[in-house]
């Protein structure tokens, strides 16, 4: 399994994969920083937070997932992958793996470099005092809740044209912030993060701040939500790893 591990990772070097690990975080916390200060008047701590850890969980994360996915698959669809699968005796099944975890680490890089800058803008530039703890834990909460959508786009970006997936997640996004309000929200896997990090930062989905007395406030969804998410992720992990996995056989037909 490391050899696939391995694998993956050289494929990334010098790729957009590896510029988006890094560029992407640098991009959005300038940007939010920048908004901030253009829709406040000033760019006070408060919502400067509020636009990071309300628009790239519902956001630019579900993008960001679309993008990672396109490129590890097309790539290997382009290059007739079947074929050199079958020639050389490689998993199915370990490869998609592989490809799976390689996007779970590139995708808590992002949100750990998110989370780093986040907190360098605040000591050096807002010069305000807020819980890094907090935010380490959001940051961690945000990340478990994304983790369903990797399977489910490298699926569907293998299965369909990959601006769908683009597509499909940015609006989905948009529907998850909806849904994460109701009742309902733990059958969106896009509302998971926006719900379990209103009680957490005491930001709604709509990027407002909560009021005292809000229902979200409730923090007893943040252990359900997790175990929902972990859950839905290994499983639908296994799914698609056995459906990627079916296309050997069809290549040895």
């Amino acid at each position: 399994m490391l050899v696939y591990l391995k694998a993956e990772r050289l494929k990334n070097k010098r790729s957009l994969v590896e510029k988006m690990l890094y560029g992407v975080p640098i991009i959005f916390v300038l940007f939010c920083l920048a908004l901030s200060g253009l829709m406040f008047g000033g760019t006070k701590t408060d919502y400067f937070m509020a636009i990071v850890y309300n628009w790239f969980p519902t956001t630019f994360i579900p993008i960001i997932i679309a993008l990672l996915t396109n490129q590890l698959v097309t790539r290997e669809k382009n290059s007739g992958y079947a074929l050199f699968f079958k020639s050389h005796d490689i998993s199915f099944r370990k490869s998609w793996l592989a490809k799976v975890i390689n996007t779970v680490a590139n995708l808590g890089m992002m949100l750990l470099i998110n989370y780093l800058l986040t907190i360098l803008l605040e000591y050096f530039f807002l010069h305000e005092q807020v819980s890094y703890w907090q935010m380490f834990k959001t940051s961690v909460v945000i990340w478990l809740c994304s983790l369903t959508l990797i399977p489910l786009s490298l699926y569907l970006v293998e299965k369909s044209a990959p601006i769908i997936v683009i597509i499909l997640n940015f609006v989905m996004g948009i529907v998850g912030v909806v849904v994460s309000t109701t009742a309902y929200w733990w059958l969106c896997p896009w509302s998971w993060s926006a719900r379990l990090t209103a009680p957490l930062m005491g930001i709604a989905p709509n990027g407002l701040f909560l009021q005292p007395n809000d229902p979200l406030w409730r923090t007893d969804v943040i252990f359900s939500g997790l175990l929902i998410a972990l859950l839905s992720f290994v499983g639908l992990t296994y799914l698609t790893m056995f459906l990627y996995d079916r296309r050997k056989e069809q290549a040895d037909d």
